[in-house]
């Protein structure tokens, strides 16, 4: 139980003094932008191209000429166009299928980008699916569907077909942006919403619209960034980090030791310890990376973020008469036990690319009760630590 009281009241000493570290350390790096692991968070800034099929159609009059085209091969295996010309007897409906460019603005969220060996101006956009969303049964569901149209010399999107409400048996589940009704009121009209194709509204059990379910980015759609040769931007993120950390140096608090004797105590001295751990940490960083539009290629050129979290490792301890003054039996002479620890810590991290340099708080904890001798154990240290990327598990920003 003392041994509970003591790592209790280190934590409460640990996580005040992570508060005063971390701020210090994040202090300059909030407004940072950054995407991780060859990703990208588009923000509001950029305009989307999205390749967008579109069909008009057409009826002649009758005696006018129709002239239809398409390719073939001849005998030899070369290419050649057929041209057919027929006169129009007045009842023919003719479509025809192009392709234009969507001008999409504030189209957000995460994405891979992926250079157009046949345009080096063009980036090829791949979205991040959206998170999953669930209907839950007894909702109302009415699911519209838009194409683009040309009317009046205008594209517009345009009801594939009239939506029918239909209220769910059981809980439905989609990958579709969410906004409530308010939110989708006041930002109905901008372009990302008014060019979707998909916009489910979502109704309680009394009918009343709760929310809109919204295809920020179709699967089945192209979608582009133009950019300028040398262009620059920077973009943010944030997601969670696990990897080896190394705390070579760790300054171990003074503390003065109450004994059984009455007014008396051992004064226990701080120091520096150097001996070997070694432990994984798992926080959350956030940051910003810079890139850098040359020859077709984006090229991350800087990165930078700071990470909060926390670890926990093993390492070992060298006894001796020094660091076993509040020990029942302390080592005398020249007499040495190395023995074994668990290293407890939290912290802040700095990193430039995958380099880190980091700030922790902490205990050490003995795992025998040889090592329980340590004066040290279950005490508060600070210390420094270097390390290095091993991995990155991401997660997307919330629609």
């Amino acid at each position: 139980m003392k041994h509970l009281s003591t790592i209790l009241k280190n934590t409460a000493t640990l996580i005040t003094l992570w508060g005063v570290i971390g701020g210090f350390l994040f202090i300059g790096e909030a407004e940072a932008q950054n995407p991780f692991n060859g990703k990208v968070y588009l923000d509001s800034r950029w305009t989307i191209i999205r390749k967008d099929k579109i069909t008009t159609t057409e009826s002649p009059k009758a005696g006018d000429q129709i002239v239809r085209e398409w390719k073939a091969k001849d005998k030899n295996g070369n290419d050649v166009v057929v041209t057919n010309k027929t006169a129009a007897i007045g009842t023919e409906v003719l479509k025809q299928t192009e392709t234009i460019n969507t001008r999409i603005k504030k189209l957000t969220g995460y994405a891979n980008l992926v250079s157009v060996k046949d345009n080096p101006e063009l980036v090829r956009v791949y979205f991040w699916n959206s998170t999953s969303r669930t209907v839950p049964s007894n909702y109302t569901v009415e699911d519209k569907k838009f194409e683009l149209a040309k009317t009046s010399n205008k594209d517009t999107m345009e009801f594939t077909k009239d939506p029918i409400p239909q209220k769910l048996d059981t809980p439905q589940h989609y990958r579709l942006a969410k906004l409530d009704h308010k939110e989708f009121q006041r930002r109905k009209n901008e372009d990302w919403i008014t060019k979707a194709k998909r916009i489910i509204d979502v109704s309680d059990e009394k009918d009343t619209i709760k929310y809109h379910l919204i295809e920020r980015y179709g699967q089945e759609e192209e979608y582009y960034i133009k950019f300028n040769e040398g262009q620059t931007f920077w973009s943010h993120g944030g997601n969670y980090d696990i990897g080896a950390i190394i705390v070579p140096f760790k300054y171990y608090l003074k503390y003065d030791h109450t004994t059984n004797i009455p007014d008396s105590s051992i004064s226990v001295r701080g120091t520096t310890v150097s001996d070997f751990n070694l432990g994984v940490f798992l926080g959350y960083s956030y940051g910003g990376e810079k890139h850098s539009f040359r020859s077709g290629i984006i090229r991350n050129t800087v990165r930078i973020k700071a990470t909060f979290g926390a670890t926990i490792g093993l390492g070992k301890q060298d006894l001796t008469s020094k660091n076993t003054l509040t020990a029942t039996t302390p080592l005398t002479g020249d007499d040495k036990l190395a023995v074994p620890i668990m290293m407890i810590g939290v912290g802040q991290m700095f990193s430039i690319q995958d380099i880190k340099l980091a700030f922790f708080v902490g205990t050490d904890l003995g795992l025998t009760e040889d090592a329980r001798s340590w004066d040290h154990h279950a005490k508060l240290w600070i210390g420094f630590g270097i390390g290095y990327n091993l991995a990155g598990l991401t997660v997307g920003k919330k629609d």
